[in-house]
């Protein structure tokens, strides 16, 4: 088991070997073999192109870490034959020590993490140049450039470390202003993300997302600060609770073991965001009514979704369905959402300040706006039956989260204002029941929202209504 892995080293003389000065010329002798003997060929360097050179074959099987070259199949080897090795995969012994030096680099510079555990994913963040680096403008400042971009890129991964690093000093905002003050050289560099998966044997490329301007990491991360304050005037708590970073999104697409395909999922996503490209919003609906089934069910078990601890299942499920609500108006306010339907948004409504406040604030349409009241409604019910001595709270039982027609949408309508009276909370929620109502009756001659639209609104609606009550904002 990985919990009961020690690390070693070994010692000569007291003294830990790696620290010993022969040691890395020891490696390095290791590594450069394949340039001694017979292997060597005279050919041409796959990787600067030049002829006639001193070139192995089998040097970039010592590499490692950039391990995404295939050695071993003879599929991929010219020819369809074991001896075309020798033809795909030549270096030149410059080259092979330059690769050496830049995975040594990357590992240690350039590797970022999203998300935790087995399911994690890596990259590395690939800084291009539209100048020369070696030209005399950019030459002094590069590794200072390079330093400040990852560690803008990293923090627009995971925001935790860099708001805990503020705590108490200048303030969000000021510090945010600092942290993403124009760098010099930075208009000059495009930055590349290559997400990876590392295993002993390989590096598989899961993602090469090209050609990101810095600009629009610093774009990103001052809309994230926005909605994150919005979101805390609207949802309470610091907006730090808010933040939409990688990570947070990355717990917002469910992904079940650690297969390429799932991976593609979550990719998309970073994909449109770093990029700046449209976005399927029947996709994203699907992935968070997913996300929702697993809570509920407790299904943890193989996902990317860490099991949470007893009895906190149904407050976190809450806040992932209203950061994925977030995620939709920063998406839509940026113009990235593909197959929305145009639809009236809702205006006023007679009913709790806080409530009319989420659904204008957020831009609620008026069909979604009537699933969002649904589903408070529902928590409330939940919340009677909770009351009553109901662990399960059996009106969930109700959603099908394989999606949900107009029907069953009208039969759960007219079943809640039974189940308000019979666990006595109609009397503090029947100005949120008519205008649930009066909002389903006006469109229900041609219902516009989809099957699993209709179970995502509904849950949000129940995600605030549990959010209200958990922190007592909500008053009988």
């Amino acid at each position: 088991k990985k919990k009961q892995i020690g690390l070693w080293t070994v010692l000569f003389d007291g003294e830990p070997l790696v620290k010993l000065s022969p040691y890395d010329q020891v490696v390095l002798r290791y590594k450069l073999a394949a340039f001694a003997g017979e292997s060597v060929l005279r050919g041409t360097c796959t990787v600067c192109g030049e002829r006639e050179k001193e070139v192995s074959p089998s040097a970039f099987s010592r590499l490692d870490f950039l391990k995404q070259y295939i050695t071993d199949k003879v599929g991929f080897a010219s020819g369809v034959d074991k001896g075309g090795f020798a033809r795909n995969f030549l270096v030149c012994k410059d080259c092979f020590q330059a690769l050496l030096l830049a995975e040594r680099y990357a590992r240690q510079n350039l590797n970022v993490r999203v998300g935790d555990g087995a399911a994690g994913l890596n990259f590395l963040l690939l800084p291009a140049f539209l100048i020369p680096p070696e030209a005399a403008s950019l030459r002094e400042e590069l590794p200072f450039l390079i330093r400040k971009l990852t560690a803008r890129v990293a923090t627009l991964a995971s925001a935790a470390r860099w708001l805990e690093s503020i705590a108490g000093k200048k303030g969000v905002e000021e510090e945010l202003q600092d942290f993403l003050t124009e760098l010099p050289g930075e208009n000059q560099a495009l930055l590349n993300f290559l997400f990876y998966q590392k295993t002993q044997s390989e590096l598989r490329v899961l993602e090469l997302i090209k050609d990101v301007a810095p600009s629009r990491i610093s774009y990103l991360f001052r809309q994230s600060y926005s909605l994150a304050r919005l979101a805390g005037e609207l949802l309470g708590g610091e907006p730090r609770e808010w933040w939409l970073d990688l990570t947070r999104l990355y717990r917002l697409v469910p992904l079940r073991g650690r297969d390429k395909v799932e991976h593609k999922k979550l990719l998309y996503l970073y994909r449109g965001l770093l990029r700046g490209e449209a976005i399927e919003y029947p996709f994203l609906i699907r992935q968070f009514v997913t996300l929702a089934h697993i809570y509920v069910t407790q299904s943890f078990e193989g996902t990317n979704q860490p099991k949470p601890a007893a009895g906190s299942e149904e407050v976190i499920l809450a806040r992932r369905l209203l950061q994925a609500g977030l995620l939709l108006k920063l998406l839509q306010e940026e113009g990235l959402l593909k197959g929305v339907k145009e639809l009236p948004e809702v205006s006023h409504l007679s009913v709790n300040p806080e409530i009319e406040k989420y659904l204008t604030r957020m831009r609620y349409t008026e069909p979604q706006a009537a699933l969002f009241l649904l589903g408070y409604l529902l928590s409330e019910v939940g919340r009677g039956q909770h009351r009553a001595g109901h662990e399960k709270k059996p009106v969930l039982d109700k959603l099908n989260y394989q999606g949900m027609n107009w029907s069953r949408v009208q039969q759960l309508s007219n079943l809640l204002f039974e189940k308000l009276r019979q666990y006595d909370r109609l009397q503090f929620n029947e100005f949120i029941y008519a205008e649930m109502k009066r909002l389903l009756d006006q469109h229900r001659e041609n219902w516009p929202l989809g099957p699993e639209e209709n179970v995502f609104y509904i849950l949000s609606g129940y995600a605030f209504g549990t959010k209200a009550t958990k922190k007592g904002d909500k008053e009988e």
